[in-house]
């Protein structure tokens, strides 16, 4: 597997900025991971304040233990949260991991072939000299 589909397949479904790691782009990697897990730690305790907020409401007695008023009370939250926010910010940045990484990929990738060829045609001149010998 070429070095650009590895590293964007480590991006895709490891973590962010893994693929960058595992290019050696070491500034870019940690600089995606920061991001994403401060994303993802944010987005987190927004979803657990709401969820404890819900429960305080059902536990003194403003909501009832139905489903049909949780389903309300969670509806009306989804509608006023910002979470969809950063939710979205958290996906752009993991988007934007994944196509950083597999562009450096790609640019490795060519680079290797450039050197195989380049070591090719190293190896035929050497060779045709030797025959004219």
């Amino acid at each position: 597997m070429k070095h650009a589909m590895k590293a964007a397949l480590m991006s895709a479904l490891i973590l962010p900025g893994a693929g960058q790691l595992w290019l050696k782009q070491w500034l870019a990697g940690v600089g995606f991971i920061a991001a994403g897990l401060i994303l993802l730690e944010k987005l987190t305790s927004q979803v657990m304040d709401e969820a404890n907020s819900v429960v305080d409401q059902v536990l003194n007695g403003q909501i009832g233990t139905d489903l049909s008023s949780l389903n309300a009370q969670v509806s009306q939250i989804n509608d006023s949260a910002s979470s969809g926010h950063l939710g979205l910010f958290f996906g752009i940045i993991w988007l934007v991991s994944v196509i950083h990484a597999y562009k450096v990929g790609a640019k490795r990738d060519k680079q290797i072939e450039q050197r195989k060829a380049l070591e090719m045609g190293a190896i035929f001149s050497a060779a045709q000299q030797k025959n004219r010998r």
